[in-house]
């Protein structure tokens, strides 16, 4: 066992709380300023401030330069669909489901089962805008708030159609509009 694994494990023993871990690390004075900040204005805890933010590096950002991502203004993207045919914009989408999401979950999960789909389908939709993501037992709903425009949603919809049919898991869109696009999935039930 070597010493940082050591003082993991007494920073878990001495939390009391399992799957965490007591962590001491210098930062720049200016940084951490920022990040103290930023914590108040949001009414969270600087903890929970960090935490998020390497929850948001270790789910997304750490793969996203090396499959390709690159960030896009929201009005950007919706300048790209507004203007994109509609013929296009399917066929487009039919190939990014069939090919993107088997790479990434891969890449994120180093497997493809139902848990790590629902897993990857949450943190990609959380960089489209704000996501609510419930557990119904058999059954995932997950509400994306992206506030494109529909052609976006009808993007995101066809491509979910062929993801689903390629890793065969069931989808069913409740709700596609120019601003909302909520579905429900599920493992093995009819959703």
């Amino acid at each position: 066992m070597g010493k940082l694994d050591y003082v993991s494990e007494i920073g878990q023993e001495l939390n009391g709380k399992k799957g965490t871990v007591t962590l001491s690390c210098r930062l720049d004075k200016t940084l951490y300023e920022m990040l103290q900040s930023d914590s108040k204005t949001k009414g969270i805890s600087l903890n929970s401030l960090i935490n998020s933010i390497a929850k948001r590096y270790i789910s997304w950002e750490r793969y996203a330069a090396e499959v390709g991502f690159i960030p896009l203004a929201k009005e950007t993207v919706r300048l790209i669909f507004e203007g994109l045919e509609e013929k296009k914009m399917y066929k487009i989408a039919e190939h990014l489901g069939r090919t993107i999401p088997k790479e990434l979950i891969l890449l994120m999960f180093n497997k493809i089962d139902f848990d790590s789909i629902v897993s990857f389908l949450e943190i990609t939709s959380s960089r489209y805008g704000m996501v609510q993501h419930s557990n119904g037992g058999d059954y995932h709903d997950l509400i994306l708030y992206h506030d494109v425009n529909e052609k976006f949603s009808k993007f995101l919809c066809e491509s979910l159609r062929v993801m689903a049919e390629d890793l065969s898991f069931k989808a069913e869109i409740l709700n596609a509009d120019s601003k909302i696009l909520r579905l429900r999935i599920g493992e093995n039930s009819v959703v």
